[in-house]
């Protein structure tokens, strides 16, 4: 390291540390106040620095760094009204297309094309048709009765889930209101967490406010816990991080996704039964089966979210496109030869 770079890195940690001039960190309007600066004589005062023992606990910095994760970065946007309106768009286009109430109950092939089985109103009808793109999840699709390559049950059979739950609440935003939070999230080291600020209607009276999301709910004390169990262990979560507030929590909803009839889990957790059947069974299931296509988050590489299922139905769109345009050209080239 030349005395350039001595210097220059000195004065980059001045700049970015901010270290005093006697290159010490006394604290900065970055890391926030305990009083803020004001009118007249009030100077701001900085909060005290962190100590280094704190700074050191892995705990803390699991925290700190969670939205450094490419698919966990700040800052999220929804769609007013909430998520569930990009679905209600898309059926206002489709209109008749779309059959509801519909539970399939069972899945074939049917000479080159595919026989769906499916009941609605109580009467069992089936729908015949030359493709199909099933984006069921693969806990569902077990379920289901099917004629499927034995390679593609083996990675439906073998693949398990994440059992993943919420709590949420409605509550007087005293999260903004006492303490200037305005979305984004607190971590606990134990109980429900992370408490989970909405980042919708700020400044508004009251709000959902999120205590407890974990990716697994089976086999944990939490799981085994009643419905009112799981509720007090989530106020109590308010409670350690909030004093006081747990109390103005109000009507709060528990969602497990391994208990959604439709659903049985949250998001694909392996794809076999040990890690090396992870990337061959992926590869099989990415793959046509005859004339089905399977699409979902989990024929994807950004598992739980919506980005990935829709990637994956573009790029099923697109290998059926080419089979398509491939068999017209191999008629028309037949045609050509025979005349």
């Amino acid at each position: 390291m030349t005395k350039e770079d001595r210097d220059r890195i000195l004065s980059f940690l001045g700049n970015y540390g901010p270290l005093d001039s006697a290159k010490k960190y006394v604290g900065s309007d970055r890391a926030g106040y305990s009083i803020t600066p004001g009118a007249g004589d009030q100077v701001g005062v900085f909060s005290k620095p962190v100590d280094l023992h704190t700074l050191l606990d892995e705990n803390f910095w699991a925290g700190m760094l969670f939205e450094e994760t490419f698919d966990m970065q700040a800052t999220m946007f929804q769609c007013r009204g909430g998520n569930d309106k990009i679905p209600y768009a898309f059926a206002a286009k489709l209109g008749d297309v779309i059959q509801y109430n519909a539970p399939v109950k069972e899945i074939r092939k049917a000479g080159r094309g595919v026989h769906i089985v499916y009941t609605q109103a109580g009467t069992q009808k089936s729908i015949d048709a030359d493709f199909c793109f099933c984006n069921m999840p693969l806990t569902t699709l077990k379920t289901v009765p099917n004629d499927f390559s034995p390679s593609h049950k083996k990675v439906i059979d073998e693949s398990t889930y994440a059992s993943a739950y919420k709590v949420a609440w409605e509550a007087r935003r005293f999260w903004e209101q006492d303490y200037n939070l305005y979305g984004g999230l607190s971590f606990l080291a134990q109980g429900c967490s992370p408490i989970w600020y909405p980042s919708a209607k700020l400044f508004s009276e009251r709000g959902v406010l999120v205590a407890g999301y974990q990716y697994n709910e089976l086999g944990t004390p939490f799981g085994s816990m009643t419905l009112d169990g799981k509720f007090a262990e989530s106020r109590a979560a308010i409670e350690r991080i909030h004093p006081g507030h747990g109390k103005e929590l109000e009507k709060p909803v528990y969602i497990g996704w391994i208990h959604a009839p439709y659903a049985l889990g949250s998001w694909v957790r392996t794809y076999g039964k040990t890690a090396e059947d992870n990337k061959p069974n992926y590869e099989t299931i990415i793959t046509p089966d005859g004339p089905f296509y399977f699409i979902g988050c989990h024929t994807s590489h950004i598992v739980a979210w919506m980005e990935g299922a829709a990637l994956s139905a573009h790029r099923a769109i697109a290998q059926l496109n080419d089979k398509v345009k491939s068999a017209g050209l191999a008629r028309q080239s037949n045609r050509m030869q025979r005349a």
